[in-house]
């Protein structure tokens, strides 16, 4: 009698656990979580600070901003010295005694053709224009990554917390086994089923525990250049925005997403360097003056202007341009390229992210309310004898996987949502600061008395 009532006991204490999991899934210290909104925009800000990456763009940016002004300047001039003797090679000894003995100054100014100096500062600007998309490449090709390693880091903290918690209440099962071989109503195979489903989830435990301390790791070292950075205990946001529109998206790829813009202004500097190949079949002139002095006779001045004559311009100016516009065209159809391969990239995260919003939709009103329901009827029969042990096991084991599942397609969501932002360079991960809108809704599941149930963390960009 007494072996039964410690029995009824185990059971009743794992049946609270079971039933009560739902609020403590979620629960840490106070002070030990932050929103998840809260670290990526903190951690962006790291990143736009300190990154190496960024920092070496953003200095570029601003060595071609210098570069700018000094280009549309004519070149300097040429002052040169000059003397001229007649019957001795010493200067100045037959200064004023011969007519053609002088000792002088000269000044020569290159101008350019007309439109070369405007092209070179032009060039010079769009330079400038380079450096900044590339520098908008590096910033989200950085945030995006950053992004979806987060995401999965909380995914891997939210298995390891719903492993440990399985755990806990695996051992209550033993106990509920051992309890059951006791008196007679169990086998040993029991008691041996939940060792062994143990000792699995320990394996389990430890391999989301070494791939949480990986991504940590990876978030310290590659993002944010901190091996001591704080990494605090993340939720994934239960309330995210709809999927953006689709043919929106694709039409940023014409001119506006990162890559496409980098290109477009790599083909504006050559339609300068074009232009300025162009420019050199035309000669440069150079305006010359001169003072010479003749001693006791009167001083010469000189004034001219000379030009270069471009005689062979068949064999080089004209080469070097059509080089110039086999590049342009190269980078019209690398443009054509990199439209293509960003609308497959764009349409194939797009998919992914619908699929994951709708399995997540699928776990939420019907994967997990029917694994609650199954499990509970499984535990109803158990304590009347209706059913075995390993019955028990199997539809806790089941919704065990369910639970993860769940946090696993939630978190593909997000991770195909910060692709779709790489792509495209809009942000869109997250809701409105007041947490609802038209755009947003919940992908928590309904508030139902089990452990799958998730705190509603906002994100917010």
């Amino acid at each position: 009698m007494r072996q039964k009532v410690i029995f009824s006991l185990l059971l009743m204490s794992f049946t609270a656990s079971v039933f009560g999991a739902g609020n403590a899934t979620n629960s840490s210290p106070a002070g030990m979580e932050n929103g998840i909104d809260q670290v990526l925009n903190r951690w962006t800000r790291e990143i736009r600070q300190r990154h190496p990456r960024l920092l070496s763009l953003r200095q570029r940016i601003a060595a071609q901003k210098r570069r700018v002004k000094p280009a549309g300047i004519l070149p300097d001039p040429i002052l040169g010295v000059t003397f001229r003797t007649v019957g001795d090679p010493i200067p100045l000894t037959t200064l004023g005694e011969e007519m053609m003995s002088t000792a002088g100054l000269t000044l020569q100014q290159p101008i350019p053709w007309k439109g070369k100096l405007g092209t070179r500062r032009n060039l010079a600007e769009q330079m400038v224009a380079v450096w900044e998309s590339d520098y908008r490449v590096g910033y989200w090709e950085l945030i995006g990554e950053l992004k979806r390693r987060t995401y999965e880091l909380a995914f891997q903290q939210e298995n390891l917390s719903i492993l440990q918690e399985s755990r806990d209440l695996l051992n209550q099962l033993i106990s509920i086994a051992e309890a059951l071989y006791s008196v007679g109503k169990g086998t040993q195979g029991d008691v041996l089923r939940a060792y062994t489903e143990r000792s699995r989830l320990d394996e389990k435990i430890a391999l989301t525990d070494q791939r949480r301390h990986t991504l940590v790791q990876q978030i310290r070292e590659q993002f944010l250049v901190d091996p001591e950075a704080e990494v605090p205990r993340l939720h994934l946001p239960v309330s995210g925005p709809d999927l953006p529109d689709e043919v929106r998206l694709t039409a940023l790829l014409d001119r506006d997403a990162p890559r496409v813009a980098a290109i477009l202004a790599r083909i504006e500097v050559q339609q300068q360097r074009k232009r300025l190949r162009y420019l050199d079949r035309y000669p440069d002139f150079t305006i010359r003056a001169g003072w010479f002095s003749r001693g006791r006779l009167p001083d010469i001045y000189e004034v001219g202007v000379g030009l270069n004559l471009p005689i062979f311009a068949g064999a080089k100016q004209k080469p070097l341009y059509e080089a110039e516009v086999e590049d342009l065209e190269a980078l019209n159809r690398q443009l054509e390229d990199i439209r293509f391969q960003l609308r497959w990239k764009l349409q194939d995260a797009f998919i992914q992210a619908r699929t994951a919003r709708r399995l997540v939709d699928l776990y939420r009103d019907e994967i997990l309310p029917q694994a609650q329901t199954d499990f509970e009827s499984t535990l109803d029969n158990y304590q009347t004898g209706r059913v075995d042990f390993l019955n028990v096991m199997d539809r806790w084991l089941r919704w065990l996987d369910f639970r993860v599942g769940f946090y696993r397609r939630l978190a593909e969501y997000y991770q195909s949502l910060a692709t779709l932002e790489e792509i495209t360079g809009r942000p869109f991960t997250a809701p409105p600061s007041g947490g609802s809108s038209a755009s947003s809704r919940s992908l928590a599941a309904p508030p139902l008395h089990f452990p799958y149930r998730i705190s509603d963390t906002e994100a917010r960009p």
